[in-house]
């Protein structure tokens, strides 16, 4: 059986997930009660994305040989995966009393309970992998994420530079050094985006405090950015990514100032608006946002969909559908992409107007933004580059927040126009809406 599994663990790594399961099962089938054969498959059912076939499979594992503590860990996983958390809990923590070193397991722990909201148990397990080996980055990027969260921005900073080290991001490399904030009188520094578009848009505002170090500042950014970040406060040149090399003597990537520079909650530089929209647009855009009246109210329903988070941050339009029923609002839909379709399925699709193929790039949309008398969004780049312009945002948020939103507030540090809406304990859109409804019916 060992041909076998070989061959299965060859063929995971190179994802063709039919031949890896084929393999595991011949593997199986030679030693049909070897739990080592049934974890190393259930971790194939695993990765392939069946649940159920690694769930039944781990199960038959831990019965043939319970004191099995990798069976017990990659079980906790698959639990995790279909959202049944606390049984998670209790398979990591069997895995750990199997194997009390196991720094995997207290760090999948800590990502569970934080999933669970008992975010005091996650620090303690992602402490406690850390005390088995402080070198081991999935446990310390876990804890900056949580450290972040709860307002503990000094450590969180310093465990946010693991990112390089965990989930393949890859640390830009150059011959000029890396800046760690050493005077920069009359210094070129490279800056650049390395992360998503709102975290360009939250981030950018700090390039002010480099201009005032008397840095002169690069920046690079995604290509469609270009167009509204021109003109930003702080920013000397600015370059698309890809585009030629800037010369520079010193670079930096811009989601490392926040701990370089010391930012924590007190001292955010929170004076908006540092984004503004163009003066005009395509005359489509022009003409249909000129033809609204009323309290004008733009929608965005859906993020990324390949946001390890999506399913938990997007929601679908029609749980908007009591807001386009108000007397003297008119909405307007942001979205782009595949989800703008949405607007088809309402029962009333002329409730939204739909924008989307007047918007063909942030300049659009941030013109769009800045015609509207509120933005209620789901947590995006749109939400972000409203409250960067200063516009009234409502942000629609999960029970379990993205670490920037911190926790137990309706405000936000970070952007002043900003009110966020969080779901409760029962983790539906529903009470979120209702809650916006009533709030719309008053603000209008």
């Amino acid at each position: 059986s060992g041909v076998w599994s070989n061959l299965a663990q060859l063929y995971a790594d190179l994802m063709r997930y039919p031949e890896a399961i084929d393999a595991g099962e011949n593997a199986l089938r030679r030693v049909p009660h070897a739990a080592v054969a049934m974890n190393n498959l259930g971790v194939i059912y695993r990765r392939s994305g069946d649940l159920e076939a690694a769930n039944q499979i781990l199960r038959q594992a831990l019965e043939t040989e319970p004191g099995y503590a990798d069976a017990a860990y990659n079980y906790g996983l698959v639990l995790a995966d279909q959202d049944d958390g606390e049984s998670a809990k209790s398979y990591y923590r069997r895995a750990i009393e199997l194997r009390p070193d196991y720094v995997e397991a207290f760090t999948d722990l800590g990502s569970v309970c934080r999933t669970l909201a008992q975010y005091d148990e996650a620090l303690q397990a992602y402490d406690q992998a850390l005390k088995i080996d402080p070198d081991y980055t999935e446990a310390r990027w876990n804890r900056a994420l949580q450290l972040l969260m709860l307002g503990r921005f000094d450590q969180g900073w310093q465990d946010y530079e693991t990112r390089w080290q965990s989930g393949g991001r890859g640390r830009r490399r150059f011959k000029r050094p890396v800046w760690k904030t050493e005077p920069l009188d009359g210094k070129r520094i490279f800056v650049y985006a390395e992360q998503g578009l709102g975290d360009t848009f939250q981030f950018i505002r700090l390039l002010a405090l480099l201009k005032a170090r008397g840095a002169i500042t690069v920046v690079e950014c995604q290509p469609s950015l270009v167009g509204v970040l021109h003109g930003v406060d702080g920013i000397d040149e600015l370059v698309p990514r890809g585009g030629r090399r800037p010369v520079f003597d010193v670079h930096v990537a811009l989601l490392s100032l926040p701990g370089l520079l010391q930012i924590d909650e007190h001292n955010i530089p929170a004076s908006v608006p540092y984004l503004h929209a163009p003066t005009t647009a395509n005359q489509t855009l022009v003409d249909v946002l000129s033809g609204g009246d009323g309290f004008r109210v733009g929608l965005v329903w859906a993020g990324n969909a390949s946001h390890s988070n999506d399913r938990n941050r997007s929601c679908r339009l029609q749980e908007f559908s009591e807001l386009m029923q108000i007397d003297g609002v008119t909405c307007y839909g942001l979205q782009v992409g595949e989800r703008a379709q949405d607007i088809g399925s309402l029962d009333a699709p002329a409730s939204v107007i739909d924008l989307s193929p007047q918007l063909q790039s942030f300049s659009d949309t941030a013109y769009a933004l800045s015609q509207l008398d509120l933005v209620i969004s789901v947590d995006t780049s749109v939400a972000h580059l409203a409250g960067a312009m200063g516009k009234p945002v409502w942000l629609l948020l999960p029970f379990v927040p993205d670490w920037r939103w911190l926790l137990d507030r309706d405000d936000s540090p970070w952007y002043p126009s900003m009110t966020l809406f969080r779901q409760d304990a029962t983790r539906q859109w529903a009470p979120v809406l209702e809650r916006v409804r009533a709030q719309l019916v008053m603000q209008k």
